[in-house]
């Protein structure tokens, strides 16, 4: 007569509280809080992993968008509280290792925002600038400052295409008076025109030329100042060969 087979044995309470608190699964949604700060979202392997919302209420933040092995990672967006108990977009866009990383546009308050390339949370590449008061610098970027060719546009239409180096105009580059008629082509040296020749550029579109045109400068006998240049150059030279000898010979 075969034996009845008996009831399964009861798991033990603890392994299934275990079971139910394991978020390794993926798609297992849950809601975590410690400190105030909540998370709504994917798990996986215990660590935030895959699209989720945070909330940090104690610095007034709130991130949605990607993770990955519990940072914030792919595409998503930052908001700020904004004072009344609401919040307002600060950050749309790619991220690395919980920094913004690759393309996305940031938001300063009012009408200013940046749009273009990150790089280790700062501004660097490609990027277009865009204050509340209407000027505009779009161009190069490094280490969160304007770096290399860029534009800077005004208000009143006037605009500057050159270099530039740590966030100031500085080396070879061209002033456009767009309402004068005039451009300044030199050269700056931290944010200041150092040198620099002043030119009629579209003077008869322009709003409020001078009245008179800009005298044109040339040199009365070129290849004479070319010639002394060249002969001061060559004296220099040897004056400084002279120089060296006599101080081996000193020694």
């Amino acid at each position: 007569m075969p034996l009845a087979k008996g009831p399964t044995p009861a798991q033990q309470l603890w392994k299934k509280s275990n079971e139910r608190a394991d978020k390794h699964t993926k798609d297992h949604k849950c809601v975590y809080s410690v400190n105030g700060d909540e998370y709504r979202g994917d798990y996986e392997a215990n660590v935030r992993h895959g699209k989720g919302v945070m909330l940090w209420k104690s610095k007034q933040m709130l991130y949605n968008g990607d993770w990955e092995r519990d940072n914030r990672h792919g595409y998503g967006m930052l908001s700020k509280g904004d004072g009344h108990g609401g919040y307002m977009k600060s950050y749309a866009g790619g991220w690395k290792e919980d920094k913004r990383h690759g393309y996305g546009t940031a938001f300063y308050g009012g009408q200013s925002y940046y749009e273009g390339e990150w790089f280790a949370d700062k501004r660097h590449g490609h990027g277009r600038m865009v204050m509340a008061d209407g000027t505009v610098y779009e161009g190069s970027w490094s280490n969160d400052k304007q770096s290399g060719q860029g534009d800077y546009s005004l208000v009143s239409g006037d605009w500057h295409r050159g270099d530039w180096k740590e966030g100031k105009m500085h080396g070879p580059g061209v002033y456009y008076y767009v309402s004068k008629g005039q451009k300044l082509t030199g050269t700056w040296v931290e944010g200041t025109a150092s040198t620099g020749t002043m030119s009629d550029y579209a003077r008869d579109r322009a709003p409020r030329p001078p009245k008179y045109l800009m005298p044109e400068i040339g040199l009365v006998d070129v290849e004479g100042v070319l010639k002394t240049a060249a002969e001061t150059n060559m004296a220099r030279a040897a004056a400084a060969r002279l120089q060296k000898e006599s101080e081996q010979q000193a020694l």
